[in-house]
């Protein structure tokens, strides 16, 4: 899936799926549509453009890029069907979503081939194994993943290219998606050594930028962690940690 025009469209039709309500699909307290990789607070394009009256923006992208709807109603160009396999892990909500997604794509004209794998080999470390998530042997893959420290950069590290994961490094990479920007790197190593925290802020906001334009990921809902306390309980907490890190201050108030 080298050619952005066709990454872009696909994320179109996955992203304005998400916000017409297909991420009824994935119940989970506290989450919404969300087209960034990092926590940034921004309004969702996707919506506006539905509120706009834009729904189809993918097949423009693609007749625009030459890909033409076949008698099957799939696209192809110079002989090539688009066709592409998309993986995640076995779960009943998971698997909700690839049949979303599978319909939101053939609408535009792209056929998915949906491949689920069992989450204790997708999720696993094993380097003979060839459906772990970390192989990415696919053209397309899901699965959850959230930011556990206020700070995004180990976060971020995922896109970084001294991060790819492959045989060399037995698979150990954090950047699964092997994606190689050299302006990511550059941001990221600024990021590194800023000690002004809008400038560094600013500088990650970039670096999502960069990663979700050129589609080396598509996010489609932003997870956010839900706890709640008694209301006479005084507790304190830190994003930096677990909710229960400092039960040894908690007291109850009278």
């Amino acid at each position: 899936m080298k050619a952005l025009p066709v990454r872009t469209a696909l994320a179109s039709a996955l992203t304005l799926a998400f916000a017409a309500g297909a991420g009824a699909a994935t119940p989970v307290p506290a989450a919404r549509p969300s087209l960034d990789a990092i926590e940034i607070g921004r309004a969702n394009p996707a919506v506006i453009l539905l509120r706009a009256g834009i729904f189809d923006p993918a097949n423009q992208m693609l007749d625009a890029a030459g890909w033409a709807r076949g008698p099957d109603g799939i696209r192809a160009k110079g002989g090539k069907k688009m066709k592409f396999v998309f993986q995640t892990s076995a779960n009943g909500i998971r698997q909700k979503v690839q049949a979303v997604i599978k319909q939101a794509c053939q609408k535009a004209g792209i056929d998915l081939e949906l491949k689920s794998v069992t989450a204790s080999v997708f999720f696993a470390s094993d380097v003979a194994n060839p459906d772990t998530a970390v192989k990415f042997w696919a053209d397309m893959q899901m699965f959850a993943s959230t930011m556990g420290e206020p700070d995004p950069g180990t976060f971020m590290e995922r896109f970084v290219s001294w991060q790819i994961a492959s045989k060399a490094n037995k698979w150990q990479g954090r950047n699964i998606v092997r994606w190689n920007s050299p302006e990511f790197d550059k941001l990221f190593r600024a990021a590194e050594v800023a000690v002004d925290p809008l400038q560094r802020a600013a500088l990650f906001i970039q670096m999502n930028d960069l990663a979700v334009k050129n589609v080396a990921v598509i996010p489609l809902m932003s997870r956010r962690r839900v706890s709640g306390v008694a209301r006479k309980l005084a507790i304190t907490s830190s994003g930096w940690d677990l909710d229960l890190s400092a039960l040894h201050d908690w007291y109850r108030e009278a």
